[in-house]
């Protein structure tokens, strides 16, 4: 469809129970699973045509296409006939051209999905490196060698941190977050490497 209804409409006539966070930005419960701490969010912008939802407890994603359609049980294809009713193309047919452009955004959804979900996996590795650290500093003490290259960059480290949450909070520029993806992703990479050095020295000094 050329025109869309905002994804707030949407969220708002199935009694989603909407709070604002940030300028553009609502959380709720996920209508799609059980939980008790809000983590579905929807992001409104000002063109409609770039209305999203993410849940970050389930994965739910899409734009207010997906989310009509997941809320009432209904393919894409019959989503966007009933939202076409409500902008006044009520008997117009979606052409040739209109099916491949939603595939083609269906595959740029689930590319993007897959890139978000690595982000978050990032996120936590970043949250449980932390804990490892505490928890060495409290059995090793603070001359451990892990630790103190640690303790060397983490204020680096907090900053990656801080731009992979603001990037799946939709709150940075999507290049900003690529860019936080790339260099978290060689952190863990030679965290790996270190953390499975040190138990293979480990074992090594315990034969």
């Amino acid at each position: 469809m050329k025109d869309k209804i905002p994804i707030l409409t949407v969220a708002e006539e199935s009694n989603l129970q909407l709070k604002k966070n940030g300028r553009r930005t609502y959380n709720c419960l996920c209508p799609f699973h059980s939980e008790n701490t809000p983590s579905f969010t929807i992001y409104s912008q000002d063109d409609p045509q770039n209305d999203r939802f993410h849940c970050f407890g389930c994965g739910a994603d899409g734009d207010q296409i997906n989310l009509y359609a997941m809320l009432n049980h209904l393919e894409n294809g019959q989503a966007i006939a009933h939202l076409a009713h409500r902008i006044g193309l009520k008997g117009k047919k979606i052409t040739r051209k209109q099916q491949l452009e939603v595939s083609r955004r269906q595959k740029d959804r689930q590319l993007e999905k897959l890139f978000k979900d690595e982000c978050n996996s990032l996120f936590r590795f970043f949250c449980d490196l932390r804990k490892h650290v505490k928890e060495r500093a409290e059995f090793y003490g603070e001359e451990d060698s892990l630790l103190v290259y640690y303790r060397q960059k983490e204020t680096y480290y907090d900053y990656l941190l801080d731009g992979l949450l603001e990037g799946l909070n939709g709150e940075t520029q999507y290049d900003d977050l690529i860019e936080v993806y790339k260099i978290s992703k060689e952190v863990r990479k030679e965290w790996n490497i270190l953390l499975a050095e040190h138990v293979q020295t480990y074992l090594d000094s315990m034969e």
